[in-house]
């Protein structure tokens, strides 16, 4: 029983108690005793208040039945009905084997948790990057917890299947890996890398480094590609896409990046060459 229920039964108990409690135990209706009943009152509603704070928190039931018989052990010690002291102690056990309960499932689902996002974590391949799966894990997460908006900045190597057929795979993917490091320090220590296709790799931006997508996609597309990779010069394509104004699956963000990406590449190779007709023209 998670400790939310069992604090709303705790209203129930207690709020049972402090009207026919001191009656029962023969104590006569007075200052004190009005006192007292408020007391138990005051603190059913503040121990389901601590609940709903400190919801995952699990030495709180041990905490609360300890305040639990302190504050029945008034009835006990003064009482004169000693019959009642037994259904108050199997509901004292029943509290206490429900706490255990649920601290113990808490527990356990706390190590399942631990593993699942340590195995996610460790699911790294020759890119030095986590895998799709995380990817898509990391996007339902941002989904499920309704995120106004986030984007991708998606770094792709360019000829990625020649560089295989000369290099082999696993170099080709230490290669991407290389180029996607760039990009990474442009992006933010915080930017994580995650291996979505053979040729591309994807940061996650949210927050301020959204705002900057554009900044920071040009500044890391010239980071990439500004030095050789091992001893070869290979080009890399960056581009960004934000949620939801360039889609709202991650098939959609993934396009408006490659295409964005393009666009600047295209721009990018024309350079030359207007350069080149303009000389022409003027000689």
């Amino acid at each position: 029983m998670p400790e939310r229920q069992k604090a709303k039964y705790r209203i129930v108990v207690f709020g049972l108690l402090a009207v026919l409690g001191p009656p029962a135990f023969g104590f006569r209706v007075g200052a004190l005793v009005a006192l007292y009943s408020v007391l138990l009152v005051a603190y059913s509603l503040w121990s389901l208040r601590l609940t709903v704070v400190f919801p995952n928190d699990a030495s709180l039931g041990y905490l609360l039945c300890l305040f639990d018989a302190a504050l029945v052990m008034p009835l006990l010690v003064w009482g004169a009905s000693f019959w009642l002291v037994v259904p108050l102690s199997i509901l004292w056990c029943a509290g206490l084997a429900a706490s255990i309960r649920s601290a113990g499932a808490a527990g356990r689902e706390g190590r399942v948790e631990k593993g699942l996002r340590k195995a996610v974590e460790l699911e790294t391949d020759s890119t030095g990057h986590m895998s799709r799966t995380a990817f898509v894990e990391e996007l339902r997460g941002l989904y499920v917890q309704r995120v106004e908006s986030f984007g991708l900045l998606v770094v792709r190597l360019q000829r990625y299947q020649e560089v295989r057929v000369l290099m082999g795979a696993e170099a080709a993917g230490q290669v991407l890996g290389a180029l996607s490091r760039r990009v990474q320090r442009e992006a933010g220590a915080g930017a994580r890398g995650y291996h979505i296709t053979e040729d591309r790799i994807a940061f996650i931006l949210v927050g301020q480094a959204l705002e900057e997508a554009g900044p920071v996609a040009a500044r890391a597309r010239k980071a990439a590609n500004a030095r050789l990779v091992n001893g070869q010069k290979l080009e890399a394509l960056v581009g960004y896409s934000s949620y939801p104004l360039d889609g709202l699956s991650p098939k959609d963000l993934l396009l408006a990046a490659d295409r964005r990406a393009a666009e600047v590449g295209q721009h990018v190779a024309m350079r030359p060459v207007a350069a080149a007709g303009s000389r022409l023209a003027t000689s």
